[in-house]
């Protein structure tokens, strides 16, 4: 079998195609992989308040700003607002943690800060309260571009899922 000089130029060119094709859908393919954070329009109030309807709030309540600060430590290099929820109750492990923040600084500062606070209260409620522990282990920490969740309860499924549905809300001009 022969190819003649017309039809070979033409097979370089499909398989040129071919090959952008390839390469193409293999970018859409990586890019759609990749971790896309949220960064939401929406008030820091409009993400608390959807947050907390999703959860029992007498198992939440809000703590002033200074309890925020000795529970988690933060402080304005973390975050630039700030809501923790919890009761005053050592053998509780509930609590909530909603932040907005500006900088990539500020985000690495405030996982850090979350990531400190849940291995300090597992180590220290793993002798007397395994069921605290056990929920502290499976702590929800989701931070997107702008916003940050820490829950530690039940249904993190419920709770993450209200915290993306209004990130993804348009801002009320707050």
């Amino acid at each position: 079998m022969t190819t003649s000089k017309k039809s070979f130029p033409k097979l370089i060119f499909w398989q040129w195609v071919q090959i952008v094709l390839a390469a193409a859908l293999l970018i859409f393919w990586i890019s759609s992989c990749t971790d896309s954070r949220i960064v939401s329009q929406a008030s820091f109030d409009q993400i608390t308040q959807a947050v907390l309807q999703s959860v029992n709030q007498e198992l939440y309540p809000p703590m002033d700003g200074q309890s925020a600060k000795n529970y988690l430590a933060l402080d304005e290099s973390q975050a630039n607002l700030w809501s923790l929820y919890r009761k005053n109750d050592a053998f509780d492990a509930s609590e909530m943690l909603i932040a907005k923040f500006e900088t990539p600084q500020q985000q690495e500062n405030l996982k850090k800060a979350i990531e400190e606070r849940i291995a300090q209260q597992i180590n220290t409620s793993e002798g007397y309260a395994p069921a605290a522990a056990s929920l502290m282990k499976d702590a929800l920490v989701d931070i997107q571009g702008n916003y940050a969740l820490y829950y530690v309860g039940e249904n993190p499924d419920s709770v993450k899922e209200a915290f993306l549905k209004a990130l993804k809300q348009k801002g009320d001009g707050q």
